[in-house]
């Protein structure tokens, strides 16, 4: 299931970043824009493997904030990275009182867009796709509130797909507003005193949700 949902978010991808090489026409004006990004992921699910056992929690409401940094000399094709946190957690691990946990995203983008207004605002597609620390809470070492207790930090990776607008509301600031999905994945090891005589010492850890983001940034 897990290859599955991978497979079509790089088809996805694929079809936005394949076309974009094509329609690289240099724009006037400026060269770089850079704002801050926060957002919400909504819905969605966690879904862990240990061994050949699968477990699926229903994800609460995720907050992210962050910063880009976006090239901007073609007309229809920017390139950018995007670096920020996102704050989660899931039902299962509220009720046994385990606080949010964090991913770190490095994410580099490439966006295809169609300028309107007079070139005042853009709509667009764009596809981030990076590396993430996982910080998971302290609690998961603890032994009485989780079993396997897991060693907290690991890396992994993400990928979005995401559709949106923005517009200069002056000659200094503009804002935009973008919804798609996000998927997360990397692998946990089980602290070793823990390992069971099955050989098994980690756990893989996937998340995707439903995005709705919301941002500022000046071009320059």
């Amino acid at each position: 299931m897990k290859k599955v949902g991978i497979s079509a978010l790089c088809l996805a991808a694929s079809m936005i970043m394949v076309p974009a090489f094509t329609m690289a026409e240099e724009a006037p004006g400026h060269d770089l824009r850079a704002g801050v990004r926060a957002g919400l992921g909504l819905g969605g699910e966690v879904e862990a493997e240990v061994g050949t056992q699968e477990f699926d929690y229903d994800m609460e409401t995720s907050f992210s904030i962050g910063g880009f940094l976006e090239y901007t000399k073609h007309k229809n094709v920017h390139f950018g990275g995007i670096v920020g946190s996102q704050f989660w957690t899931a039902d299962e691990l509220d009720d046994v009182g385990i606080d949010r946990n964090t991913f770190l995203d490095i994410s580099p983008f490439l966006k295809v867009l169609a300028p309107f207004a007079d070139g005042k605002g853009e709509v667009y597609a764009m596809v981030p796709i990076g590396l993430t620390v996982s910080f998971l809470n302290e609690d998961f070492e603890e032994p009485a509130k989780w079993q396997p207790p897991l060693e907290t930090t690991a890396v992994g990776m993400n990928v979005s797909i995401l559709a949106g607008a923005s517009y200069m509301f002056n000659e200094t600031v503009g804002g935009l507003v973008d919804i798609g999905w996000n998927y997360h994945s990397m692998t946990h090891e089980i602290e070793r005193q823990y390992v069971g005589g099955d050989g098994v010492d980690e756990i893989e850890i996937t998340m995707s949700q439903f995005a709705l983001n919301v941002g500022f940034f000046t071009n320059f």
